[in-house]
């Protein structure tokens, strides 16, 4: 009896300790950006409607909860819980106290070509986190040369590498813009370089060139201006 007494304290400590986390961080995270994708007929400002959150505003995951209630009972999307197919409001796993959101949904009744191209979206989320573990080989001597920046694991690729291999993906459409929004927080700056001139190859925000700083500091002005300047551009798309 008192093996088990001890394990229900332990077990009881750990439920604690999680919960008190979670509170700590609800009562120190902000909401950083809030990004839609999977809406093809449903606009932006109608889904924003059934959210009870902003951006700046302190985190509060029953309010992520209660988005997804919503979202469900509004009826424009698939909820299939055989196949798990659900709106979804998540938190993204960014670095500093701003917290993005992703909002994800599937329209319900799409035609066939939607299904497509759900599956390319899926193909370019595989090849981003792909890009993680290993780069495709720089094309060419141009690719080869130039300034680059250290990564997180200490090695240097060139921006001319990056820019080539983010411009070979062929980003096109506003959904696979809207994807790649999410890996301008990511971790490795490698990616976030990647993500940024795939987008700048669509959007044709900096003409000009990057800000310095923009894609480094996650926390700075700079990089919050340019992911505004992205989602400006990402609006004006049709497709």
């Amino acid at each position: 009896m008192r093996t088990y007494g001890s394990l229900f304290i332990v077990v009881g400590m750990l439920v604690l300790a999680m919960t008190s986390a979670q509170a700590q961080n609800e009562s120190t995270a902000r909401i950083g950006e809030v990004i839609i994708v999977g809406n093809t007929k449903t606009p932006d400002a109608e889904i924003r409607k059934q959210l009870d959150f902003y951006p700046g505003e302190i985190l509060r995951y029953p309010s992520l909860r209660l988005a997804e209630e919503k979202l469900t009972k509004l009826g424009n999307f698939v909820v299939d819980a055989r196949k798990g197919i659900r709106p979804t409001v998540s938190v993204l796993d960014n670095d500093g106290p701003f917290k993005d959101i992703l909002v994800k949904v599937q329209e319900a009744g799409s035609p066939k070509n939607e299904a497509a191209r759900q599956v390319s979206l899926l193909a370019l989320m595989k090849s981003m986190d792909g890009f993680r573990k290993k780069l495709p080989p720089p094309q060419g001597l141009g690719e080869m040369n130039g300034v680059g920046t250290p990564d997180i694991d200490g090695e240097v690729h060139p921006g001319s590498h990056l820019w080539g291999i983010a411009t070979r993906m062929e980003v096109k459409t506003r959904a696979e813009c809207l994807i790649l929004l999410t890996y301008l927080k990511d971790r490795q700056l490698k990616i976030r370089h990647i993500a940024a001139f795939a987008l700048e190859n669509v959007v044709k925000a900096y003409p000009n060139g990057f800000p310095a700083g923009a894609h480094d500091e996650l926390d700075s002005d700079q990089h919050r201006r340019m992911v505004l300047a992205f989602v400006a551009g990402i609006e004006k798309l049709t497709d």
